[in-house]
């Protein structure tokens, strides 16, 4: 006997995988989206990237060596913007730590 509304486990994991899709591209489109001037350089940042990464995923030359915050070789002084900084000196932050809240103007240390 053969049903006309017989639903597979390929038809549910596709359902599945549009919906996510689906979710994630909204997510993705919801972003906040920021301009960062570097060395005269201005490059695109989204508010759940660090800095380093949006640089570098760019083609922007920035100081770094460890990428976790141990070697503070990406040092950054924040000339205008709000970044997530935590420290004492709002001014200092390290680009693989720090994420954008505002639009930037920085400068490596």
């Amino acid at each position: 006997m053969r049903y006309q509304n017989h639903i597979t486990n390929k038809d549910i994991c596709m359902k599945q995988f549009n919906f996510f899709k689906h979710l994630h591209e909204k997510l993705k489109a919801n972003r906040r989206h920021f301009t960062v001037v570097f060395k005269g350089q201005s490059f695109k940042a989204i508010e759940n990237e660090t800095l380093l990464n949006s640089a570098l995923k760019q083609n922007i030359e920035m100081a770094y060596s460890c990428g976790s915050g141990v070697c503070k070789q990406c040092r950054l002084f924040v000339l205008t913007g709000a970044v997530n900084n935590t420290d004492s000196d709002k001014s200092v932050t390290l680009g693989c730590k720090t994420y954008p809240l505002s639009n930037l103007e920085i400068t490596q240390i």
